[in-house]
């Protein structure tokens, strides 16, 4: 019988509207004090990055954030499907992708 170990981020889909900003909040439910953070939108054909979220730590000791888009960002991106993703930097320089998953902008 054999075992998997996975390092695997979560999965987070995200869906907005050409033009509109969107935020959404974020709960690691752990303490992510001293984690620095970025998130990418990126192309899903060239991985090519489009456009840099902003991610703002709401509560570092519980592990609360919010990652959101600008509304030119929204309309720079233009309809289409994205790949996106959330990676933090620890305390030693460990980096990790903690969540990832398909940036939806619809018209």
């Amino acid at each position: 019988m054999g075992a998997t170990a996975e390092n695997l981020p979560g999965t987070l889909n995200l869906a907005m509207r050409v033009g509109d900003e969107f935020s959404t909040a974020v709960d690691f439910s752990i303490s992510t004090a001293s984690y620095s953070w970025a998130a990418q939108v990126y192309s899903l054909l060239t991985g090519a990055t489009l456009a840099t979220p902003t991610v703002t730590v709401t509560n570092a000791n519980a592990g609360q954030l919010s990652v959101s888009l600008t509304e030119t960002q929204t309309t720079d991106l233009g309809r289409g499907s994205y790949g996106w993703r959330l990676e933090a930097t620890a305390p030693g320089s460990v980096r990790r992708t903690w969540l990832d998953g398909i940036c939806e902008v619809v018209a």
